[in-house]
């Protein structure tokens, strides 16, 4: 074999789909309009919920003692299923329990979802000021459990298993050394906060972590009031604009003068715009229902009109009117000459009563044909009534009688073999005559 035939691993071509780092960014038209959006759902609300869904996975990650790589990855997980999906179908409070779980899987190892489930509920009862009470695990657990599950498996589903995540966090580390400022301990600690809170936000999905993690070091130098190099800017060095950096830090710096507003307000906005869409799809199911039996009456009215039955009532009123016709003439013409109508029948009458063997014969043998017929279409019946089920029945039964022969023939001779093995009465086999006898 040529060494011209013989490729790489690295070139072959495995399938149509490209899954690197560079194509994770979502495009401007869809960011716009998201799906949320396209059901109804106000941008304000969407914004709120994709806040509260990243607090929810934050908190659970510290209650759970997760690495801070695994809730950063389940935040931008949850961006961008959000981005695929639409708050009003998909729970916001069960999708962030299954990425939470998927999180922990790709950056931890193995996990229960029972330790997930758990921390939820504690953090819903500490919402609602209730008395703090372990899950039960009755049906609701169990339903909830498969809720998670399957939320994992769409989720995996619609971010087409490319799940790999790229953080701006080690890429900061490294800008603040190449900027020798990594030594300053306010700078990089305030350059972390605000890349965990810019996972809050959508900027995950909208810009390069590379130009997030510039953001958060210019954003962390003006709040600190630390001098960066600015001839030339340093961000220059890293092919940042200027733009994208004021973008990014403008949309982290709305969290912190934004409200918060509970989930309930936002689960019963969601709930409204639930409703309003199933209304929507009943009617318009209602409306294809009626048009769609309209168009049937019509199409039966067309085809009414030109079915055979109409046919034949026509062809049968004609040939009534020709009949009727002809009877007026033979009247007639037996008004005009009753004589030869007579002879004529005189002659008929005749000749029939002339061969009363050959009438016998032929009765005969129309009797012959009806019968063989019927037996054929009684034969054809009876062969067409028989159905697969029928025979499948039969068999079944047969084999089911062959089995319990079987079981009772096994259980007589497991019976006679336990009777011989077991007896009381020795038998001679087993306990055979002495040979001498004494008297």
């Amino acid at each position: 074999m040529e060494a011209t035939n013989l490729l790489p691993v690295a070139t072959k071509k495995f399938g149509n789909i490209i899954m690197t780092l560079d194509n994770v960014l979502i495009p401007e038209e869809k960011l716009n309009n998201s799906p949320s959006q396209q059901d109804g759902l106000d941008p304000e609300t969407e914004l709120d919920l994709r806040i509260l869904g990243c607090e929810l996975i934050q908190t659970s990650g510290i209650l759970l003692k997760l690495p801070q790589v695994a809730m950063a990855t389940g935040q931008v997980l949850f961006q961008r299923f959000y981005y695929s999906k639409s708050f009003v179908r998909c729970p916001v409070e069960i999708t962030a329990m299954a990425c939470i779980t998927l999180a922990w899987k790709m950056e931890v190892g193995q996990m229960e979802i029972r330790n997930v489930i758990n921390v939820f509920n504690h953090m819903k009862q500490f919402r609602n000021g209730e008395v703090f009470d372990p899950v039960i695990l009755d049906k609701n657990y169990v339903a909830l459990k498969n809720q998670v599950i399957r939320a994992e498996t769409r989720l995996l589903k619609e971010l087409g298993f490319c799940c790999h995540v790229k953080l701006p966090h080690k890429i900061s580390i490294m800008y603040l050394r190449f900027l020798l400022a990594d030594d300053n301990k306010k700078l990089v600690q305030s350059t972390w906060n605000f890349m965990n809170d810019s996972l809050r936000t959508d900027v995950c999905v909208r810009y390069s972590p590379e130009t997030i993690a510039c953001s958060c070091i210019w954003l962390a130098g003006r709040q600190l009031k630390i001098p960066l190099p600015e001839n030339p800017p340093w961000y220059h060095v890293f092919g940042v604009n200027l733009s994208d950096i004021e973008k990014i830090a403008a949309s982290i710096m709305k969290l912190y003068t934004r409200k918060k507003t509970k989930l309930k307000v936002l689960e019963t906005k969601v709930e409204e715009v639930r409703l309003k869409l199933q209304e929507a799809r009943l009617r318009k199911k209602a409306v294809s229902d009626v048009v769609s039996s309209e168009e049937a009456s019509s199409f039966s009215s067309a085809s009414g009109s030109s079915s055979p039955s109409n046919n034949s009532s026509l062809s049968k009123s004609s040939s009534s009117s020709e009949s009727s016709s002809l009877s007026t003439s033979s009247s007639s013409s037996k008004s005009i000459s009753p004589s030869k109508n007579s002879s004529s029948s005189k002659s008929n009458s005749s000749s029939k009563s002339s061969s009363p063997s050959e009438c016998n014969a032929t009765s005969s043998r129309r009797r012959k044909r009806s019968c063989s017929e019927r037996r054929k279409s009684n034969g054809s019946s009876r062969s067409k009534s028989r159905s697969p089920s029928r025979r499948a029945r039969k068999k079944a039964k047969r084999s089911h009688k062959r089995s319990i022969s079987r079981s009772r023939s096994r259980s007589h001779s497991r019976e006679r073999y336990y009777k011989k093995k077991y007896s009381r009465s020795p038998s001679l086999a087993v306990t055979p005559r002495p040979r001498y006898i004494r008297n």
